[in-house]
């Protein structure tokens, strides 16, 4: 019997050091693959970069330039073109666009695009929205409704990247169908978009969609500084009680600075969630905090620590007229805690005046 356990341990070792052995040259593999690709890159970007240059400078005709470069080596040509348009604006960016919407270009990237591979299509979406190819637009739509994420993250950026407003709403409720889809992920896409977003945004704000959507389009209104959205996202802060959409709603108040939400603002000093009474405090402190003054002080004793931090940063930053209240709270007042952050604030005051 112990003969017989023996064995059993000894074939599972084997096992388990030819897997061992397995994994470590797979990694070699995929190490060389990736630096063949680096070597195989630099060697395509020194020979053709310099030419890349003369067209610019010499307003080169792009059907010829393309005539120049091997179709099998697109690819490699891409990637450079990439390294170009994401530095370049203006008439310079445009002249390198033209060279992807060459006919040659467009359609291995139309064809890669209707491939079944997720990482080719990835890909194809990724350039036709770089060089803002208008006239793949409709074939873009049509990947809105694939099942694979990434193939729908890349469409609907490429989408907003042509600035196709007419389909904002198609891509939000397409979103819906992908449950990892985070906030982040949707706020990346729609800042794509020029402001004539914005418009037909803030109709879908007040609609039935998911508070994760809301909070990302209230962002995009925040980035923008979307004036007209302000009483809709007041009342949406009247009506959600999802903390991180409170939360983007109070800084959009804030950024923009909307005076008339000071009625909605002021009550959420003593939300019962420490970070609404954060971002109040400092909405508030940028709004003007007229009477309240006096109750953002009194933040100053709170159990939370971030809401007294916040307070005392507010009290110093915009409320100039109370920094001899603060120095009180600083050395007279027995609350060790509310004392030291007082005495930090003030610090970070005077550094910041002989800076």
């Amino acid at each position: 019997m112990s003969y017989i356990l023996l064995h059993i341990i000894v074939y599972i070792i084997f096992i388990l050091l030819c897997t061992v052995y397995l994994l470590i040259l797979y990694v070699i593999d995929l190490r060389l693959y990736h630096d063949y690709l680096t070597r195989r890159q630099h060697k395509f970007e020194d020979q053709w970069e310099k030419a890349i240059f003369q067209y610019l400078q010499l307003r080169g005709d792009p059907e010829d330039f393309i005539k120049k470069v091997p179709s099998r080596k697109y690819l490699l040509l891409l990637e450079l073109l990439r390294q170009f348009l994401l530095s370049l604006t203006g008439s310079e960016y445009e002249k390198i666009a033209d060279l992807i919407k060459q006919k040659r270009i467009y359609d291995f990237l139309i064809k890669r695009l209707n491939s079944f591979r997720t990482n080719r299509v990835v890909t194809s979406a990724y350039f036709l929205g770089l060089a803002k190819i208008v006239k793949a637009k409709d074939l873009l739509i049509k990947k809105l409704d694939t099942d694979s994420q990434p193939v729908f993250i890349s469409c609907a950026t490429s989408l907003a990247q042509i600035d196709a407003v007419e389909v904002v709403e198609k891509i939000l409720t397409r979103a819906e169908s992908f449950k990892d889809l985070s906030r982040d992920s949707l706020l990346f896409i729609l800042l794509e978009y020029k402001q004539d977003v914005c418009a037909p945004l803030l109709k879908l704000l007040s609609s039935k969609i998911p508070d994760y959507q809301k909070e990302a389009i209230v962002s995009l209104f925040r980035q923008f500084k979307y004036q007209e959205s302000a009483p809709e996202v007041t009342k949406t802060l009247t009506k959600t009680q999802n903390i991180d959409l409170i939360l983007e709603c109070l800084r959009f108040i804030r950024e923009i600075r909307y005076v008339e939400a000071h009625y909605v603002v002021n009550p959420m000093l003593d939300h019962k969630n420490p970070h609404v009474s954060v971002e109040a405090i400092k909405t508030i402190g940028k709004l003007g905090a007229g009477p309240l003054v006096d109750k953002i002080f009194s933040k100053l004793f709170d159990d939370n620590y971030e809401v007294q931090l916040a307070a005392a940063v507010t009290i110093s930053q915009d409320i100039p007229s109370a920094r001899d209240k603060l120095n009180k709270i600083a050395y007279n007042v027995n609350k060790e805690r509310a004392t030291s952050i007082a005495r930090m604030v003030l610090s970070e005051i005077d550094l910041r005046r002989y800076a």
